[in-house]
């Protein structure tokens, strides 16, 4: 059995299109586990929005981990983290 990073890179270079369903908790991670997903994309958005904070850097990096960690403890898949927050403010 490969490990969780090693899966994700296989699925990241195979040439098959494969998909990711998006997980917010531990629940909704093993939901798509046994719905039969290949991986998770854990959305800091939905993180954020499950904790009910905006996606704006109101939920800290230990609280996102936190999240992810109790994810990735109840799954067996890999999980592909989008933790860039939504917000950007350009100065020009």
């Amino acid at each position: 059995m490969l490990s969780k990073a090693a899966e994700l890179k296989r699925l990241l270079l195979s040439p098959n299109l494969e998909f990711l369903m998006e997980a917010h908790n531990a629940i909704s991670a093993k939901i798509v586990e046994e719905a039969g997903f290949k991986g998770i994309w854990a959305s800091g958005l939905t993180i954020s929005a499950s904790l009910g904070v905006r996606d704006n850097n109101e939920a800290s990096w230990t609280q996102v981990l936190e999240v992810v960690e109790f994810m990735s403890d109840i799954t067996t898949i890999p999980i592909l983290l989008d933790g860039i927050p939504g917000t950007v403010i350009l100065t020009m």
